[in-house]
């Protein structure tokens, strides 16, 4: 796995589109085994999208980053985790850190709510590696919403808001059960997550399209 994240003088830099460098980590087995510091040489949004794809990135994690960056990286399978401020190799330390946890050893986190039969313990970390499994994509959801509201578009930023939750879960909660029993409503988590993906994606899309038609007839 490869991270990066904007840095400056140590720091998460908070305007990815005005990033004049990253750190790259690489990790291997839930840690870090190198990093180094990479010049963008002054490339703006769309560009800098291509310099994580050539140097291998799997994950971006930062701070601010408009809609249609966030588009670009959807679309190049970057994962993004967003609002991330402070010491940049904490940030990464504490990513592999979280990400390890919850996907080996879901019994630290299940234990902290309590102790039961091997039912409850088979139960508890299917939850985390079934229903979490896409809740990373929440991330680029949410952002799209905040930034629907920023540019006024709060029809959009409703939609991003609520189609993973209102449109998406309650319906799959209720049906898959039907078809998978009780899993059913595990899978109905990241079922939800994709299809709210999707929908965010389209609207940047669409939106960004229709600034470009706009910008022409101008």
């Amino acid at each position: 796995m490869k991270i990066a994240i904007p840095y400056e003088n140590g720091q998460v830099f908070q305007h990815f589109g005005h990033s004049a460098q990253f750190k790259l980590y690489t990790a291997e087995e839930g840690r870090i085994t190198g990093a180094e510091v990479v010049s963008t040489d002054g490339q703006g949004h769309g560009a800098l999208v291509g310099f994580l794809v050539r140097n291998g990135v799997n994950v971006l994690l930062c701070g601010g980053i408009g809609g249609g960056a966030q588009m670009a990286l959807a679309q190049a399978g970057i994962r993004l985790c967003g609002g991330i401020t402070g010491d940049a190799d904490s940030a990464a330390a504490a990513y592999l850190a979280a990400t390890l946890v919850f996907e080996l050893c879901p019994q630290l986190v299940v234990g902290i709510f309590g102790q039961g039969d091997p039912l409850y313990w088979e139960f508890a970390i299917q939850t985390f590696r079934i229903f979490l499994s896409l809740i990373t994509f929440t991330c680029f959801i949410k952002m799209t919403s905040i930034f629907f509201q920023a540019v006024g578009e709060p029809g959009k930023a409703t939609a991003a808001s609520l189609i993973r939750d209102l449109a998406c879960f309650v319906p799959l909660a209720l049906l898959l059960p039907h078809k998978f029993g009780i899993q059913g409503v595990l899978y109905a988590g990241p079922a939800a997550d994709a299809i709210a993906m999707v929908v965010a994606v389209v609207l940047t899309v669409r939106f960004f399209q229709q600034m470009n038609r706009q910008a022409k007839k101008a």
